[in-house]
């Protein structure tokens, strides 16, 4: 950044690693930072402390930092979102980058450490590889009962919330038959749509008013009960629109509350 010495302020706290070492720290700088893409962007001042190390990093954002923002972010998905004055901001990572990073800074060390083992781990045939599936970001609150919603196919059913209403629970069911080909029974029925990339677009009309999305979690959300089927008709249209499936293992229905990124969401 060109930004020269003379504009570093001195400090005299060393810095220090996982393991205690100590870092020594060159000196501080404020810069402005802008966070997001347009229109949906945030100026913050920035503290950084100047380090002089070989790193794949130009930077590290700390704590403070993303306390500032009010940022969540998703480690898996390599993307952090954060509210803004006109909608929900986000930064994005890229796997290749993200690969690259790791292999400038790691692989010379495993190769020096024990080569033979690392080449057989970069030489792992793709198709051996696991997915491991992160936790569900939504979580329901208070009992559900299994309803099934395929005609002859009782082991196929949808969580719906026990208290509910038993005329909306009537309607609720008959909406979810007639949106059955939007759920996925199995990872066969998956598109393979790359969701997390285009969640934003599909649903902009939807998002801040009647439905929340978070990477690919979304919680759908009525001002009264009577009203919730005719939201989740809107919902499962732009769903069915954009030939995208969702994973039943993941939907509940007819809440009351329940656990959204930590938080508790109810009445």
């Amino acid at each position: 950044m060109d930004t020269g010495e003379r504009k570093l302020e001195n400090t005299h706290s060393p810095l220090y690693g996982f393991t205690g070492n100590e870092v020594k720290v060159v000196g501080t700088i404020d810069l402005p930072v802008l966070f997001g893409t347009m229109p949906c962007q945030v100026w913050k001042i920035v503290k950084f402390h100047v380090i002089s190390a070989n790193s794949s990093h130009n930077a590290i954002l700390g704590r403070m930092t993303i306390s500032a923002l009010k940022a969540i972010t998703s480690i898996p998905h390599l993307k952090m979102k954060f509210p803004t004055e006109f909608r929900v901001g986000e930064m994005c990572g890229y796997q290749a980058v993200s690969r690259q990073c790791y292999f400038t800074t790691v692989v010379p060390k495993k190769q020096d450490c024990d080569s033979q083992t690392f080449n057989e781990v970069v030489q792992m045939d793709p198709d051996n590889i696991i997915d491991i599936p992160r936790e569900p970001s939504f979580s329901p609150v208070g009992e559900t009962v299994e309803v099934s919603i395929v005609k002859n196919s009782p082991d196929k059913t949808v969580n719906v919330g026990k208290d509910l209403d038993i005329e909306i629970k009537e309607e609720l069911t008959k909406l979810l038959r007639e949106f059955l080909d939007i759920f996925a029974w199995s990872p066969s029925d998956m598109p393979g749509i790359p969701v997390d990339c285009m969640m934003d677009e599909i649903f902009k009309k939807q998002l801040g008013g009647n439905l929340e999305v978070y990477v690919d979690d979304m919680i759908a959300k009525s001002k009264s009960s009577n009203n919730h089927c005719s939201d989740l008709r809107e919902t499962f249209e732009n769903v069915r629109r954009s030939n995208m499936r969702l994973n039943l293992l993941k939907c509940s229905f007819g809440l009351t509350s329940g656990k959204f990124l930590g938080f508790l969401v109810s009445q």
